[in-house]
C-alpha cells in the first residue's frame, strides 16, 4: 500500500504539468493618428503589415480610429509590424505605397519580454487627385484603364494601377508626376495627349486639388476590340 501510494504521489505532478495551457505568443499594438496640426484624426484607416512578409494587401490587418483618433490590433503574433495609415476622401494616400512620401512607417516590435507595443502616426502632407474618365476617341464608350504613374524626379518612386473608366486618384502634392495610360487594344497615352513619354510634360496638384481630365484612347489600327461599359 505505501509503494502504491508513493507512485501516485509521483504521478499526479506530470499529469498536472501536462496538462498546463501553453503560453500566449501574441500582443497588443495600440496607438494615436494625428494630423499635421497635432490634432486628433477619427475615421482613418490603418494597416498591420509584418515585416519581410509576402502578405498580400488584400489579407493585411486593419482597423479605424475612433473618435479620439485612436486604434489598437489584438492578438498580434510576435514579430516587427509597421502601421500603415490611410483616407482618401480626406485626402490622406495609402502610406503602403512609397511612391506618396517615399517615408518609413513606424516600426513596432512585439515579443514575450514586450508583448504590448505603442505608436504614434503623425499623417500628411495631405494629397491632390486626379480624377475623370476614359473612353474610346472613336465610339465614345467607358474603357477599363491602367495607369502608371512615377515621381519625374525620382522614378523609383512609381505606382501602377487597374481603376474603373470613372476614375479619382491620389497623387503626391507639389510634385511632379509623369502619367501615361494604357488598355488592350489602344495606342499608350500620355499627359497632354503627348506622342510619347519624352513628349510629355509633367502632371502637379496642389494638396485637396482636384484636376479633371477626359482621357481618349485611340484604337489600334491592328485591334476591333471594345472595352464593355463600367
Amino acid at each position: 500500500m505505501i509503494k502504491l501510494l508513493v507512485f501516485a504521489l509521483l504521478v499526479v505532478p506530470l499529469s498536472s504539468s501536462q496538462d498546463a495551457p501553453p503560453a500566449p505568443q501574441t500582443g497588443r499594438i495600440e496607438g494615436i493618428v494625428r494630423n499635421e496640426a497635432g490634432t486628433a484624426e477619427p475615421s482613418i484607416t490603418l494597416h498591420l503589415s509584418k515585416v519581410d512578409s509576402h502578405i498580400k494587401l488584400g489579407t493585411m490587418r486593419h482597423e479605424v480610429s475612433d473618435k479620439a483618433g485612436r486604434f489598437a490590433f489584438e492578438k498580434v503574433k510576435w514579430g516587427s509590424y509597421r502601421v500603415y495609415a490611410t483616407s482618401e476622401k480626406d485626402y490622406y494616400p495609402d502610406s503602403t505605397f512609397a511612391f506618396y512620401s517615399g517615408t518609413t512607417a513606424p516600426l513596432v516590435d512585439i515579443a514575450a519580454a514586450s508583448p504590448n507595443g505603442s505608436v504614434e502616426i503623425t499623417l500628411g502632407p495631405k494629397a491632390g487627385a486626379v480624377v475623370g474618365t476614359v473612353i474610346d476617341k472613336v465610339s465614345r464608350e467607358p474603357v477599363l484603364p491602367r495607369f502608371r504613374l512615377a515621381v519625374r524626379s525620382d522614378p523609383t518612386r512609381w505606382m501602377e494601377t487597374s481603376v474603373p473608366s470613372k476614375f479619382r486618384i491620389l497623387l503626391p502634392s507639389a510634385t511632379d508626376i509623369t502619367l501615361e495610360v494604357s488598355s488592350p487594344g489602344y495606342q499608350r497615352w500620355y499627359y497632354n495627349n503627348a506622342s510619347d513619354a519624352s513628349g510629355s510634360t509633367p502632371l502637379r496638384v496642389n494638396a485637396s486639388e482636384e484636376r479633371n481630365l477626359i482621357i481618349e484612347l485611340i484604337p489600334s489600327k491592328d485591334s476591333s476590340r471594345k472595352s464593355p461599359p463600367n
